[in-house]
């Protein structure tokens, strides 16, 4: 498992923001192995410091690994030190915490949110071994923008990648789903996600802008952090594309996970009037039948786990428990203590 790591015991809040005026990144990316999907997880290596966010892993035809992710870890912002306990201190107490859109001063030119970059593998079996696909001093990983394009415009005719998910085809094109603003934005609105295909360079070419595949955004709601996967096990239906998204809560729904199906990665896509998944979580005593359930405070970054023969077995999202206690923490948390949650998925459902 790849995922985003907040160091110095820090919660999710302290990722890369700006606290009481001090502009702070406390998210790296780490690899993680267990011996079974559910764990327990095991960090085995930092891939890349800070500041680096939102990894996604995919396998090649080659069998070699890519990393789509936010940010290059080149570590030219402080980290917050005075955490405990996994919150980030000031929160509830009326401190300055946000991202700023724009770059802030100091920082290399991909040492921040809004540049997407992509790792290789560079040769196997070593895992430390990668090469960045991106160019460190240009926009990294864009999707084109043309005069029919849905989203925005962020740089050189093209629109940044943001909270990136692949899926390479055999035919040695890759997929990608993406979220960025809406070409007429309102003031005050978020992400969408939309669909591209491109090319990965292989040989030390540049890493050329992806294309739209989808002429308006997936879901008519807005969403960050999709996933897109194929269910190799369904034989039931021609319908076996998905893309899972983090919904975006808002005054029309409380519903975390936006999920829509399709037979072809082309569409159409149709929207599920049922979510995947909630904020209540099923667990399972180990050893016992025993299941309880438990409500969290949010529930994002949606990504599905693949065993060796393809098939998907588990679900990983980011999870923010809140006061309530889970099994994970029994006494409750607050502010903005996070951590990463596998759920493995029931084959009869599949």
């Amino acid at each position: 498992m790849f995922a985003a790591r907040m160091e110095a015991h820090c919660g999710l809040r302290s990722w890369h923001n700006s606290f009481n005026g001090v502009q702070v990144a406390n998210s790296d990316i780490v690899r993680a192995t267990a011996s079974t999907p559910d764990g327990p997880y095991t960090v085995a290596e930092t891939i890349l410091n800070t500041f680096a966010h939102g990894p996604q892993v995919s396998i090649l035809p080659d069998g070699s690994l890519v990393v789509v992710h936010l940010g290059c870890g080149n570590q030219t912002l402080p980290k917050l030190k005075s955490c405990t306990n996994g919150t980030t201190p000031g929160l509830n107490r009326g401190g300055s915490h946000r991202f700023s859109t724009k770059r802030p001063g100091g920082l290399s030119n991909c040492d921040w949110p809004a540049w997407t970059g992509v790792l290789v593998q560079k040769s196997r079996p070593q895992m430390s071994n990668w090469t960045q696909l991106a160019d460190w001093l240009g926009p990294g990983l864009v999707v084109a923008h043309g005069p029919n394009s849905w989203h925005i415009n962020t740089t050189e005719n093209a629109t940044h990648a943001d909270n990136p998910s692949f899926w390479p085809l055999k035919n040695g094109s890759v997929l990608l789903a993406y979220a960025n603003k809406l070409e007429n934005n309102p003031p005050g609105g978020h992400k969408h996600i939309g669909l591209a295909v491109g090319k990965l360079p292989v040989t030390g070419e540049p890493l050329l802008p992806f294309h739209d595949i989808s002429p308006e955004p997936i879901f008519p709601y807005e969403a960050e952090d999709p996933t897109i996967w194929l269910d190799t096990t369904n034989n039931l239906t021609d319908m076996r594309w998905h893309i899972f998204a983090h919904r975006l809560v808002s005054n029309i729904s409380t519903e975390v996970c936006a999920h829509a199906v399709a037979s072809n990665p082309y569409g159409p896509w149709k929207v599920a009037s049922t979510p995947a998944y909630t904020t209540t979580i099923a667990w399972v005593t180990e050893g016992t039948a025993s299941i309880s359930q438990t409500h969290v405070q949010g529930r994002e970054r949606p990504h599905v786990i693949f065993d060796r023969a393809g098939r998907p077995v588990a679900l990983s999202t980011g999870v923010t428990p809140g006061s309530g206690a889970t099994p994970v923490t029994p006494r409750g948390h607050t502010g903005d203590f996070s951590f990463t949650h596998v759920q493995m998925f029931d084959p009869a459902q599949l």
